[in-house]
């Protein structure tokens, strides 16, 4: 049997593997591997796919196009008839590489940042901000404390405990006034 009828066989009934629709567009989202988060895939591809306007049928037949390398083979070995739905494909999916998931950070996440030795504090200040981004919701106290945690020693660190900020945003306005300097000199 060549290859494009045991992919045919994949999915549960024929129709699935019936013709496009004439103003179908294919979507290019990058490919899966395995060595990223699967659930990031997944989220991209879903959202392509509301874009587009995608039935399940299309979807079915398009996610596949984005697995590669082990991920492809993995596909490949998938029983016949095993595909019903995008929802029982992606669950399979997301259940075959759950080990690639990416732990999801935690407030207590930020009080291991440290300013490096010799980085400059626009290069801490990105690197800070880019882990709050990766935690759902965190209280202002605990981002005005766990950045302050990070520059102990420093003068910025004195300033900003003897202002006593309120806010997030005016922490970095602080901040910024002292990248100018160190930027400038």
């Amino acid at each position: 049997m060549d290859l494009l009828g045991k992919k045919a066989r994949l999915f549960h009934t024929r129709s699935w593997m019936s013709p496009y629709p004439h103003n179908f567009k294919m979507m290019r989202i990058g490919d899966y591997d395995g060595s990223i988060d699967p659930e990031e895939h997944l989220g991209r591809f879903e959202n392509a796919a509301m874009l587009h306007c995608y039935t399940d049928r299309i979807k079915c037949k398009v996610f596949c196009t984005t697995l590669v390398k082990s991920v492809q083979q993995w596909f490949n070995q998938l029983k016949p008839g095993s595909i019903t739905s995008f929802e029982s494909f992606s669950g399979m999916f997301l259940h075959q590489f759950t080990s690639r998931k990416r732990h999801k950070k935690t407030s207590l996440s930020l009080f291991d940042i440290r300013r490096k030795e010799n980085e400059s504090l626009r290069d801490f200040v990105k690197r800070f901000n880019s882990m709050v981004l990766e935690i759902p919701s965190c209280p202002t106290e605990v981002l005005i404390s766990a950045f302050t945690q990070g520059l102990k020693g420093s003068d910025l660190f004195r300033s900003v405990v003897k202002a006593a900020l309120s806010t997030y945003d005016d922490l970095l306005a602080q901040v910024e006034k002292y990248i100018n300097v160190e930027e400038t000199q």
